[in-house]
């Protein structure tokens, strides 16, 4: 039999997925059960609420206060749902025990505000207005509200500034452009009046009260005849005219939240349409609205079952929140609906990409294309998913042929850079994505892909890298900054509790799961409360256990970087940790605002983030050496040890005997990807191999799936003088059986000028030594000196080519010695400072507080 609290998650679950009756239901048995439930009390309210039993919601939502007091989410919902029922007093009174419990509630600050100007109260709703925006400096509609409620007061010179605030928000919004413009009409300043009623006419021409306003205005500079056809125009507008809604959302598609606007009044003139019901879905996901698209699209389907176009937007709706599976079910009914639309066809291709089955998505785009030859996009997507499905050159050939129909492509662009990096070809890989940054300078996920590949480039110094992240923060970065003079609220106590969140779209299995694996439970909750902000949207197993060694788990996938930092911000984080830097999914855009009053970058990234809101790179001295600051924007901060600490691989297998054990050939190895492997690094690699002419080289690594890789890397051994019947080339292994692999081999070779980071730990952790070429110019090109000086390997770090050389083929030449340092490796490891967590994290959070110290110091008293 389930328990109330297994009872209480499937219940959700039904709630999260549109399952109304169902969700109804159980939450009704769960009361019955436990009429007391304070958690099952407000969600059943919640979904009253939600199907517009507001009546009942209160009812359900006050007993949820009752026996759950200190949750704010009790009170705010209770409060929402008593404005909806016109009880404005008794929401005034929720609203303010939500913010008893938590002052920084955005929303709460914003429905109390809003109540009271409702009730007339409008100097306590002045009051209640600005105490939002003291730490919710970016919530335009308050800055609105705050100046009409100042302009109702009389107040209308005081109402000007905030009004101007919104307006620089919000610069595409008529109705603000238009609260200003009548403002400033009221004060008398008839210029800067008429000037913004022309910006709001021409965002909205169809705006009566813009129309009026700038015909007031012209009438006072003596435009006659240019006021009077204004108001003649005013006059022939209806206003409630389902048609003209309708056109001016199409018109004004490219600018979603006016579109939107017009798109609810239609559905409030007709709120059966599942036509506008749809279109006010493809709005609110267009500007990262996740949640009210799905809701939108889940009214169009109800309301019209067989709208395929419906469907199918709900399908893409459910797999921007995270649910694929979910998104599975309502993709194939539109196909089912739409066999032959090749639109259905691709949508349905990006579920499956979701579920992690690009051969599956890579056939479906196959048959869209068969419908339409001359799509673009469709071929550059197939392209990529070819790639991920392992077939690389497959994957060129679809992206070139979606740069033969449009060669200026961006999607084309950056899918080609992928699968030329795979194939070897960097320095094409590099050209297209700088092709795509020019196409496209606004995005700065084009410019990371970018920065990320200038990484891998020998040819590329560390002065040029430095200068590319610069500009990226030119870019992207410091037009996101906070306005000048703004300060963050946080409490300047050097020694108070810490509030330490990490943000990353890769909490799973991935190295970042496995760095922070050992760090989370083991830091001290009495120096730092730990937050993670998760922006991967399924979860795994790690996931799971990196869930239960955080304090407070949030989900940011889905939120845009606004929605985001105010989250962060709301949340009252001290020192925001980025692990990502340039990498695939970053957040750096949100670092940018500056949510937090220090922001640091680790573990995720290869170096400089470049961003002039990062406060801090953590490092060791090992990763950056003394002498390198200068290759970074940020302070560096050294850890001790490693860099980081590591979860060993839990389910790998025992260390084997020496591949080699008495005198048989000797196997290298390297499980790096194909991107690492630099020409100078495959020079080197058939040097060793000539010098020892019975030894054989194992690389492995999923690209070498693809028989256009396999061929092009051996023809590059070939060309630098190797044989290529001594090089092996495997694909892909399942992440369970990879580290088995490492059981071929005896010594394993590190890349350069990227050197391997949890790929070094691996090996080490299965008893295989790692050669490396110490002394890179980059920080990725010193992961494994720093992994191998806190395992108390100094001696395999080469201080040039030749040393490289000489260190792997010495470990050859005593057999009994490399299986003696096999076979103890792992314990050796294990003791080492690599594996202890406890100790990593009092370093680290060492490192957190004399960074908050030096914020505390700079803080103005």
């Amino acid at each position: 039999m389930a328990t109330i609290r297994e009872a209480l998650a499937l219940a959700l679950d039904h709630h999260l997925a549109g399952r109304v009756v169902e969700a109804d239901t159980l939450y009704g048995r769960i009361l019955e059960v436990d009429p007391e439930n304070a958690d099952a009390l407000h969600l059943h309210g919640v979904l009253c609420a939600q199907t517009g039993r507001l009546t009942d919601a209160a009812a359900l939502l006050r007993l949820a206060v009752r026996h759950g007091p200190a949750a704010p989410d009790h009170h705010v919902n209770l409060a929402n749902a008593l404005r909806a029922l016109g009880r404005t007093a008794e929401a005034i009174d929720a609203y303010q025990g939500a913010l008893a419990l938590a002052p920084q509630r955005v929303d709460a600050g914003f429905g109390l505000a809003a109540c009271l100007d409702a009730v007339g109260r409008r100097e306590e709703s002045a009051v209640a207005y600005r105490a939002l925006l003291a730490h919710a400096s970016t919530h335009a509609e308050a800055w609105n509200n705050l100046g009409l409620v100042l302009r109702a007061l009389g107040r209308a010179s005081e109402a000007v500034e905030p009004l101007t605030e919104a307006v620089r928000l919000t610069p595409l919004d008529a109705r603000t452009q238009t609260n200003l413009a009548m403002t400033l009409d009221r004060v008398g300043d008839a210029e800067r009046a008429m000037a913004g009623f022309a910006r709001a006419l021409a965002l909205d021409p169809a705006f009566a009260s813009v129309l009026t306003g700038l015909a007031r205005c012209r009438l006072r500079v003596g435009e006659t005849a240019a006021a009077e056809r204004l108001k003649s125009w005013s006059l022939r507008l209806r206003p409630d005219s389902p048609d003209l809604h309708a056109a001016l959302a199409r018109l004004r598609a490219d600018r979603p939240v006016l579109a939107d606007a017009h798109v609810r009044r239609l559905l409030a003139l007709t709120p059966a349409d599942a036509e506008a019901w749809n279109a006010r879905g493809l709005l609110a996901r267009r500007i990262g609205r996740s949640r009210d698209a799905r809701d939108a699209f889940h009214r169009a389907v109800v309301l019209h079952p067989d709208l395929g176009g419906g469907r199918i937007n709900l399908a893409l709706a459910l797999r921007d929140l995270g649910q694929p599976e979910q998104a599975m079910v309502e993709a194939r009914v539109a196909a089912a609906l739409a066999p032959d639309s090749a639109a259905v066809l691709n949508n349905l291709a990006l579920v499956c990409e979701s579920l992690d089955q690009p051969g599956d998505a890579a056939a479906l785009m196959a048959r869209a294309l068969r419908l339409t030859p001359l799509d673009a996009d469709g071929w550059a997507y197939r392209g990529a998913m070819l790639r991920r499905a392992g077939r690389i050159s497959a994957g060129l050939d679809a992206c070139n042929r979606a740069l033969a129909l449009d060669p200026a492509l961006v999607g084309g662009l950056v899918n080609r850079a992928v699968v030329r990096q795979d194939l070897g070809d960097l320095d094409t890989a590099i050209a297209d994505n700088r092709r795509a940054v020019a196409a496209a300078p606004d995005r700065a996920d084009l410019h990371s892909n970018l920065l990320l590949s200038l990484q891998y480039s020998p040819k590329v110094t560390a002065a040029a890298l430095l200068a590319e992240h610069r500009l990226w923060d030119d870019r992207h970065g410091r037009p996101r900054a906070p306005r000048a003079g703004w300060r963050h609220p946080n409490a300047p106590d050097p020694e108070r509790r810490l509030r330490v969140g990490y943000v990353s779209a890769d909490f799973g299995y991935h190295p970042i799961g496995y760095f922070l694996a050992p760090l989370l439970p083991a830091h001290d909750r009495a120096a730092v409360e730990i937050f993670c902000y998760n922006a991967k949207p399924r979860e795994d197993g790690m996931t799971r256990r990196l869930i239960a060694g955080a304090d407070r788990w949030r989900s940011i996938h889905g939120l845009d970087d606004a929605a985001a930092a105010a989250l962060i911000a709301a949340d009252g984080i001290d020192i925001l940790v980025d692990l990502a830097g340039h990498t695939a999914n970053n957040r750096l855009p949100l670092f940018a605002r500056k949510p937090a009053p220090v922001q640091a970058t680790w573990a995720g990234y290869v170096g400089t983030t470049g961003l002039s809101a990062m406060d801090a790179l953590i490092a060791c001295p090992r990763q950056m050496p003394p002498g390198s600051d200068a290759s970074v924007v940020e302070r560096v901060v050294r850890l001790p040890d490693d860099y980081v600490c590591v979860l060993p691989r839990e389910d790998a297998p025992a260390v084997g005997p020496l591949p080699s054990e008495g005198s048989g050939p000797v196997t290298f190895g390297c499980f790096n990807n194909r991107t690492k492997l630099s020409e100078p690094t495959l020079a080197l690699w058939v040097r060793l191999l000539n010098r020892l002419p019975t030894a054989r080289l194992l690389l492995k690594t999923h690209q070498f799936d693809d028989a256009g890789v396999r061929t092009k890397l051996l023809a590059a051994i070939v060309g630098l003088g190797g044989d290529p019947t001594r090089v092996e080339l495997s694909g892909a292994a399942r992440h369970a059986d990879l580290p088995g692999w490492y059981n071929r081999i005896d010594v394993a070779l590190d890349p350069f000028p990227y050197s391997g980071g949890l790929t070094t730990l691996e090996a080490l952790w299965m008893g295989v030594p790692v050669v490396t070429l110490g002394g890179g110019d980059r920080f990725c090109a010193r992961h494994s000196v720093a992994h191998l000086t806190a395992a108390g390997l100094p001696e395999l770090i080469a201080a040039n080519a030749d040393a490289y050389l000489d260190i792997a083929a010495g470990l050859t030449q005593d057999r009994a010695a490399l299986a003696a340092l096999r076979a103890g490796l792992r314990g050796r490891m294990a003791a080492s400072a690599l594996c202890d967590g406890p100790r990593f994290a009092h370093h680290l959070e060492a490192a957190y507080r004399d960074l908050w110290r030096a914020w505390v110091e700079s803080t103005p008293s």
